[in-house]
């Protein structure tokens, strides 16, 4: 490993030394930016193999492969509190470079409100956004509801007798759900689920009213004719799915996705930054790319370091305000 030795750090007067922890805590992790990358990097993923998030990390790291060159990477599932405990890790990592972390918002910020989280934003390097994948209010082929004012007035009529499953309580699908409540005065049940492989099957048999997803998981199902689509929380249509109106089309300003993005730990060499901002833009410009993105229903949405992380910091405070209002965990 390069950079001063740990006896060598211990040499430095007490003061000096803690002046500058952070600086000695970058030198002791990095290489130079010229030999990087010379071995496999590793990219925690917050939740288990199979899901959503994995297959879209996945997915995407042979074409970064293809545009970083020398670099491998290595996929490490490490799933629990809605992608609190990768971030957390991540967060602890040597700022190196062979340590990043495929990060989803908004709970990577609803777990700071909420007291779920051992880390801050302070504690990352934000590289850049990718995918968003917007939520979708969903429900079984058979069921009565077919519009999304269906639902609304169901829910006037008798306030929390309708109840949807969503991925877990802070998630983008969750506050979707708090957003339309918010949004109609209405009152709805939650009930999280452990993952989307039970909310589809919970849905789909009528043990629950609804479902909030992300049209990763629900966009096939809705094709097939097996879950009706009530609206996509989206700015637009989705070609995949031309008949699955969005929220703003039935007067609803209610927007929710899942971003999917790239982080670092903090303190990574900008040089470093810059080499692998490049190419994740190259890697969601590649056309092959763009055709599986739209193939699992996800919207390609790439934004550079700089705007990656005004967008985190400014969900941060929007969330900060839901929170104040609506808190969506219970102590």
């Amino acid at each position: 490993m390069l950079g001063p030795s740990r006896r060598s750090l211990l040499a430095l007067g007490a003061g000096a030394a803690a002046a500058h922890l952070g600086l000695q805590r970058t030198a002791r992790a990095q290489p130079g930016a010229g030999a990087w990358p010379s071995r496999p990097i590793t990219m925690l993923v917050g939740f288990p193999a199979g899901g959503a998030n994995d297959v879209a990390a996945r997915t995407f790291l042979p074409f970064v492969e293809h545009n970083l060159p020398g670099a491998s990477f290595v996929v490490l599932n490490r799933p629990g509190g809605g992608g609190a405990v990768a971030a957390a890790e991540l967060a602890r990592a040597q700022a190196d470079g062979y340590t990043l972390g495929f990060i989803g918002m908004p709970t990577l910020v609803s777990r700071l409100h909420d007291g779920r989280a051992s880390y801050t934003l302070d504690g990352f390097t934000f590289i850049a956004s990718l995918v968003a994948d917007p939520v979708a209010f969903v429900v079984a082929a058979a069921s009565p509801i077919r519009r999304l004012s269906d639902l609304i007035e169901r829910a006037r009529r008798d306030p929390r007798a309708l109840a949807g499953g969503t991925l877990g309580v802070g998630g983008a699908q969750h506050l979707a759900i708090l957003q339309l409540e918010r949004a109609t005065g209405i009152q709805l049940s939650h009930v999280p689920f452990t993952g989307s492989a039970p909310v589809r099957a919970a849905v789909q048999g009528g043990h629950t009213a609804f479902a909030a997803l992300s049209l990763s998981d629900a966009g096939r199902l809705i094709q097939e004719g097996k879950l009706r689509g009530l609206a996509v929380a989206a700015e637009q249509r989705l070609p995949a799915l031309p008949d699955l109106p969005t929220c703003r089309e039935q007067g609803l300003d209610l927007l929710a996705a899942s971003t999917r993005g790239v982080a670092a730990p903090r303190g990574l060499l900008p040089a470093i930054r810059a080499r692998l901002e490049t190419a994740l833009k190259r890697a969601v410009e590649d056309p092959d790319y763009r055709a599986q993105s739209d193939a699992q229903f996800v919207t390609v949405s790439f934004q550079d370091s700089g705007r990656y992380e005004a967008f985190i910091r400014a969900e941060h405070a929007r969330l900060g305000r839901l929170w104040a209002e609506a808190p969506w965990l219970q102590r």
